[in-house]
Formats: structure tokens, C-alpha cells, sequence
């Protein structure tokens, strides 16, 4: 699993009321990461719900409440692993919550995803060797 590289700009309203929030100290345990805070850091509600697409909602300060909302997510009474792992890459990246930070920074998981494309190269070609490449490249895959 990776995250994504941009988070949508996170909603702020005045009260927030969570039906069954977590807390980050718990979302790092189902998650499987070493929760790398103390104190009321580690208090922070976060409640995970399904929605048509990812949206952040929270309420103003370091130790507001959070809803985070996963596009197609079913809904479960209990967090799963990469639920939990999505949602401190939120909270780490999106928020810039910083004790989900320092949680989640050596994990493999948070890794960026490349951008598709041409594989970048140490110096560019030049016209004639990309023509000839791709001249071989439909021979070879038209049948004779």
C-alpha cells in the first residue's frame, strides 16, 4: 500500500460530534507502527467513515476532532489495519498532525507512489535513437 501525494485541503467547522471515534495511540496499534508520542498528542478522536471520496473535516486546533472520510469504504464496526494506516497518513500528511508524523515516518507503507510515465534516464536521447527504439519496437510486435 502506498498514500497518495496530495490530500484534499481539510474542512474546519466549529463542533464536530463522532459517533465512534479512536484515538491516534489506538489507530498506531491496529496499524501496526510504534506510537512515537505522549500525552494528550495521543488523545486526539479521529472517527473513520465511508464516503464517495477522501474529505477531512476537523475542528480547529492540535487536539481537535477529526472525520476522515475513505471513498469506497465499507462500513465496519471496527478499523481495519490499512484503514488505520490510510488514516495516520492523513492525519501525518493532510493535518500535519505531528505526533501521527513521527509515527508513521520510517514506515514502508508511507512511500510515494512514482508518477506513470517514461522511466527517467541519465541524459536524454536524441530523435534518431528514440525513432530507431521505437522502430524496433513494432517489429517486433507485429506478427509475421
Amino acid at each position: 500500500m502506498t498514500i497518495p501525494l496530495f490530500f484534499p485541503p481539510v474542512t474546519y467547522v466549529q463542533r464536530l460530534s463522532l459517533r465512534a471515534p479512536s484515538t491516534i495511540r489506538q489507530l498506531c496499534e491496529i496499524a501496526g507502527v510504534e506510537c512515537r508520542a505522549s500525552g494528550a498528542w495521543t488523545e486526539r478522536q479521529v472517527e473513520i467513515v465511508g464516503g464517495k471520496e477522501l474529505k477531512i473535516t476537523a475542528e480547529p486546533g492540535d487536539w481537535g476532532k477529526v472525520m476522515i472520510e475513505f471513498g469506497p469504504m465499507k462500513l465496519a464496526t471496527k478499523v481495519g489495519r490499512q484503514g488505520a494506516q490510510i488514516a495516520l497518513a492523513v492525519l501525518a500528511y493532510g493535518m500535519h498532525d505531528l505526533a501521527a508524523k513521527q509515527s508513521v515516518i520510517a514506515s514502508s507503507w508511507t512511500r510515494i507512489v512514482s508518477p506513470k510515465g517514461r522511466p527517467k534516464s541519465d541524459r536524454a536521447l536524441s530523435g534518431r535513437e528514440r525513432q530507431r527504439r521505437f522502430r524496433a519496437r513494432i517489429r517486433s510486435a507485429t506478427p509475421a
